[in-house]
């Protein structure tokens, strides 16, 4: 189960301020920004998923320590256990949104916010590409 689409999917929309993403490097976001799903993350939710992490990875410290032994599922299901434990509702299932499916809306939505948020001189550029292709075109 990959999760990590749904936000991408959901969330990526060139209507939005900044195409939805809470999160990116720099001044205006970039494609590489909006395939990841935790840019579109609030503080709430990042500060939650960062706390999950940390007790995670603090278990895995401990049980290293001991030199405890533990397969994948065991770990799964001590995630499940955590989040079981903290109020939050496990998800049934596989996503119905692929990584393709999500990466291909978020590019989509990349280009229309592209378009929209385009400098002065990226439009001035772009009309001259188009004028001299329209010259050479009748030549």
């Amino acid at each position: 189960m990959n999760l990590t689409n749904i936000p991408i999917y959901t969330r990526a929309d060139a209507e939005k301020e900044f195409m939805g993403l809470m999160t990116f490097p720099g001044n205006r976001p970039y494609l590489k920004d909006v395939v990841v799903a935790k840019n579109y993350l609030d503080e709430k939710e990042l500060r939650s998923l960062g706390q999950i992490v940390s007790g995670y990875l603090d278990f895995a410290e401990r049980q290293a320590e001991r030199e405890q032994t533990m397969t994948m599922k065991d770990w799964a299901e001590h995630l499940d256990k955590i989040l079981t434990m903290s109020g939050e509702k496990l998800l049934q299932g596989a996503s119905s949104i692929s990584h393709e499916i999500a990466i291909e809306k978020a590019t989509s939505e990349y280009k229309k916010y592209q378009q929209k948020t385009l400098s002065e001189v990226e439009k001035n550029y772009l009309e001259s590409l188009k004028i001299l292709e329209n010259k050479t075109q009748k030549k």
